[in-house]
């Protein structure tokens, strides 16, 4: 990277995660970077995930590290980047709309899926920045990275490199059987 401040940010999370557990057998990790719109705040993720014998895909931990800048409020950009998660999780592992011979199936909440309680990881988020830069946007700034840290933790899992939303347990499965 020719970018110093995307660099110090993969150095901080690297830094976390050699004081963190490694990741258990049967796990994996997945680490994804991008810069909100090329110009804006920056993300490094770290998502422990598990791949069941169904193929679901089940969090563990998410470590995220965000420089936007100089921050004037860091618990509402975390509560942001946190929210930004777990949106990208839910579009990950679950959101599609579901079509039948008859059209459309997913008419409401009840019928399109979404990231539920019982899967959602724990989340730890550093906020790196300098009072000496400007602040930047950071409203979805978490999302991307999320989706493809996911990704890559379920191709350190399986060696699977799944390529399309959403990782559901079918697509999992469908991409071991072609293996």
């Amino acid at each position: 990277l020719d970018d110093p401040r995307a660099s110090a940010l993969l150095g901080k999370l690297s830094d976390i995660l050699k004081a963190a557990d490694p990741c258990p057998d049967g796990m994996g990790r997945g680490i994804a970077y991008a810069q909100y719109k090329n110009a804006m705040t920056r993300v490094a993720v770290a998502v422990d995930l598990a791949v069941a014998d169904t193929g679901a895909v089940l969090l563990n931990h998410v470590r995220l590290v965000a420089d936007a800048g100089r921050v004037v409020d860091p618990d509402g950009l975390a509560a942001q980047l946190e929210g930004g998660v777990l949106q990208g999780a839910s579009w990950a592992l679950y959101e599609q709309v579901v079509w039948g011979r008859d059209g459309r199936e997913s008419l409401d909440w009840d019928s399109y899926p979404v990231l539920r309680f019982d899967n959602v990881p724990t989340i730890d988020v550093t906020i790196i920045g300098s009072e000496h830069e400007r602040s930047v946007g950071a409203g979805e700034a978490s999302p991307g990275p999320t989706v493809a840290a996911i990704a890559n933790g379920v191709y350190a899992a399986t060696g699977l490199r799944l390529r399309r939303l959403p990782f559901d347990a079918d697509a999992v499965l469908t991409a071991a059987l072609q293996a």
